[in-house]
């Protein structure tokens, strides 16, 4: 597996004169990887989901002008009866077109076919980046264990360098 990383630097379209920082990212995987992802379902999974019920109050929040704009456009076409399932369905799919926009959470299929990542901020962006690193050497990982799952049970010796992670679960109060 290889991570493969671009970065720049452009303009927003939309609002004029704001710096984006870009970033895009891809997994590229052998084919073996991918068929170990394919066989176990991986790629429909989450790499990520960070802050994902924020995301989803954040993009209804910014669905319901819209919403309502459209179901006024369209409400003279409808008779009474179908108004408030229009609305409901719109409401539903203007939140989802949103919430894909915005999201920061990371599905394996997105990463493994190339993700774009924008910021206002150079510093968040280059966080971002280390965060995708931790990310794909975490997968890597798992895809290396991935490859001895075939029903055997594994028995690891606990020792002291063990012990940081025992104190991670212990202590979930503790300063890090």
């Amino acid at each position: 597996m290889r991570l493969l990383l671009k970065r720049g630097v452009r303009e927003n379209v939309l609002l004029l004169k704001r710096i984006e920082y870009v970033l895009w990212a891809q997994f590229e995987l052998t084919d073996a990887e991918r068929d170990l992802v394919h066989s176990y379902n991986i790629d429909r999974s989450y790499l990520t989901i960070e802050g994902s019920w924020h995301e989803i109050r954040r993009a209804s929040l910014y669905a319901i002008v819209p919403t309502l704009l459209f179901n006024a456009i369209i409400d003279q076409a409808l008779s009474f009866f179908l108004f408030l399932p229009m609305l409901v369905i719109s409401f539903i799919g203007i939140t989802w077109l949103i919430y894909e926009q915005i999201r920061e959470t990371i599905k394996v299929v997105d990463i493994i076919n190339g993700r774009t990542f924008k910021n206002k901020s150079a510093m968040l962006q280059m966080r971002r980046e280390r965060q995708i690193i931790g990310y794909a050497l975490a997968f890597k990982n798992m895809l290396v264990t991935m490859q001895h799952w075939s029903g055997r049970d594994d028995v690891i010796e606990l020792g002291e360098e063990h012990e940081g992670a025992l104190r991670l679960v212990t202590d979930i109060h503790a300063p890090a």
